[in-house]
This record gives C-alpha cells, structure tokens and sequence, in this order.
C-alpha cells in the first residue's frame, strides 16, 4: 500500500533540543548541589523518555526531597523558560523534508512526548505548526511513549489504516511505542553507536534526507510534484 500520511516526533528527529533538554534537568538540579555530567550518557538513557519517568529517575539517583509530580513541575517551569530564551534549533534536513512531503501532497502529523505548552511555545516562535494537521502530546494522553496510546490516538484521528501511515522516530522509546500502534517506523539517528538499540525499526539512517532519498527509491510514494 502506498503511503498517504506521514507522522513526525519532535525531539530528535525534527528539534535539535537534547542539548536544551540536558540544560534545563541540570538548571533544575543546581538547587540540590548535583549534576548530570555526561551529556553523551544522558542521550543514550534518557532522550525520549517523558519528563515523569526521567524525574523519578533522578530522585532515585540522587535521592531528591520531593515527589516526581514537584520535580517534573520544577523541571517543566525551568526548561519553558530556557525555551522562551533560546531560538529553537533544528536537525539537519528537518524543514527540508517536511517541505518534501508537504510539497507532494502528504498530510502531515505529530506525535510527541513533550507537553502542549512546549509545543505550542515552539510553534509561537516559528510558525511550525502550518505544516501539522494535528499534534498529539503528551498533555494529550494518559500513557506517553513508549506505550503506543499515542500512536493509537494519531490513527484514530488521521481515520486511516497503519499500513497508509509511516512514523520517524529517534529514540528506542518512540520506536518500541510506534511499532506496538502496528505502524512502519523509521529510525533516524546521527548517533551510529546507538543504532543498536534502534533494530525494532524498519529501517534505520543517520539523517533525514537519507530517509527520504530512500522511499523515493521505493513504490511507497505517490509521485506527485
């Protein structure tokens, strides 16, 4: 079947945020005398993992007077107003390949695990949200990834099969949560070294446009110019 609906994460695979995310855990944790020192072992455990999830993390890790409802209310607070502060960056290839598809007729959509505000804050900087059909967040659901709750809600809403939808993902988390929804997910990540933890994906490619250039070498695409 031909694809007709292309479904995007955000960070990772079209923000260039991890940086800004490391930042903002950091700014959050200065108050208790303690860091995260290793940028490169913070991707590898905890990009694209939901904000809740990473806070009970660190509480554990370095045993934090505070719930993870506190935590994640701190955090959250602290990385909007590195946000606001900051002009969002993108991955190589990011505008161009949501041009690619846009130019070609495909609706497209996002599924993230970052909250409404984030989005709509990033959206208010960069008129992003013109390409987007719809966003589904994590304020949008009970379970973020990797549970697929909202992947089922994109496929509920987009009306349409999996096999008509395909979905480009960064993290093993929005890989695991994009192939329990039954959808064709696409890994891309720079990071050769974590490709291993990315097999659960049907292909997998250190950027964007290596993506694209191979579905045009596909009968996946309608050739519409």
């Amino acid at each position: 079947m031909k694809l007709k609906h292309i479904i995007f994460d955000f960070d990772g695979t079209l923000a260039d945020s991890e940086a800004l995310h490391f930042k903002g855990w950091n700014e959050t944790l200065k108050p208790y005398n303690v860091q995260l020192d290793d940028f490169e072992h913070y991707l590898k455990t905890y990009a694209g993992i939901p904000t809740p999830a990473n806070a009970k993390s660190f509480i554990d890790m370095f045993n934090l007077p505070m719930t993870v409802e506190e935590f994640s209310e701190k955090r959250e607070h602290t990385f909007h107003t590195l946000l606001k502060a900051h002009e969002p960056e993108f991955m190589p290839y990011a505008i161009e390949t949501l041009n690619f598809f846009k130019d070609r007729g495909y609706p497209l959509y996002l599924v993230t695990g970052s909250p409404r505000l984030t989005i709509d804050i990033i959206f208010e900087k960069t008129g992003l949200n013109k390409y987007f059909e719809f966003e589904v967040t994590r304020s949008d659901v009970t379970h973020s990834k990797p549970h697929p709750e909202s992947y089922i809600t994109a496929i509920e809403k987009i009306g349409d099969t999996p096999e008509s939808m395909i979905v480009f993902e960064d993290t093993n988390s929005g890989v695991t949560a994009a192939k329990a929804a039954n959808l064709r997910c696409f890994a891309v990540q720079h990071d050769v070294e974590a490709h291993a933890n990315l097999n659960a994906a049907d292909k997998i490619f250190t950027n964007l446009k290596d993506a694209t250039d191979f579905l045009e070498t596909t009968d996946l695409l309608n050739n519409k110019d």
